[in-house]
């Protein structure tokens, strides 16, 4: 064998053994963590068996720390509950009956939904007729508004846009739109207006102020939209009423009291 072979021999055999060495000790190496996690694991077993046969009058149970984490202090009142929208009779009025009839004979779909759209606004047959076209109940009628133009007016809020009340007190909203037209105001959130009803459609004055009066009743809560449209004017009126179960407002203060806050910071 000349020199070379026999040197690369020699380097093979060495190979050889740091390889079988390397993977000794990492068996070794392996086999003493897996002893270490058996030994770890054993003791999980024994401390979870030991809790397991603990006495229970040695400390609360898992039912009992659950109970102290969601307990509520003794005088803490239950949840608020906004109750459910009181029923209307169907023959409250002419609107209701209208209303009914549609339920009844299922037809008039328009009448039942914003989303489902009524004819479309006839002027001469609404002057001939004003009071028929007040009486029909028609959600859609918000989204009937005049397409904005030169000569076109928009409808304005003449009254608060935004109230806070208590379920079961009253709103009042007002509009400015063409002399004698009709508005319609309607809420997607429950109320009442004058019908009994969540819609209305009322007549303009002769200085085209429009009025609706709006009770909250019992199922509201939370933040209400109403909306407002005229068929002659252009836009929508978006009124907004808090409504509140209890009432958090600053109490009022009285002649007498302002009286003397005012002597007091003189």
């Amino acid at each position: 064998m000349s020199m070379s072979n026999r040197n690369f021999a020699i380097l093979c055999g060495l190979v050889t053994v740091v390889g079988i060495a390397v993977i000794v000790a990492a068996s070794q190496r392996w086999n003493d963590r897996s002893d270490s996690q058996a030994n770890a694991s054993s003791s999980d077993t024994d401390e979870i068996s030991a809790v397991a046969k603990q006495d229970p009058h040695s400390g609360p149970s898992l039912e009992e720390l659950a109970k102290r984490v969601t307990k509520l202090p003794e005088n803490t009142s239950k949840p608020l509950d906004p109750g459910k929208a009181p029923l209307v009779p169907g023959d409250q009025n002419n609107s209701t009956k209208a209303v009914l009839e549609s339920l009844e004979k299922k037809n008039h779909s328009e009448r039942l939904s914003p989303y489902l759209s009524p004819a479309p606004f006839d002027e001469t047959k609404f002057l001939a007729d004003p009071e028929s076209y007040l009486a029909a109940i028609e959600p859609g009628r918000i989204y009937q508004s005049a397409q904005p133009g030169k000569n076109v007016p928009r409808i304005k809020i003449t009254s608060k846009a935004f109230s806070n009340v208590v379920q079961g007190e009253k709103v009042f909203f007002q509009v400015k739109v063409n002399a004698g037209d009709p508005v319609t105001f309607h809420s997607s959130e429950m109320g009442e207006f004058a019908n009994r009803l969540s819609t209305i459609t009322v007549r303009a004055d002769d200085a085209g102020i429009a009025k609706a009066e709006f009770k909250t009743t019992p199922g509201m809560h939370g933040l209400v939209n109403v909306l407002a449209a005229s068929p002659r004017t252009s836009g929508q009126a978006h009124f907004y009423v808090n409504v509140s179960l209890t009432d958090n407002r600053p109490a009022k203060r009285t002649s007498i009291q302002q009286d003397s806050l005012s002597a007091n910071t003189n």
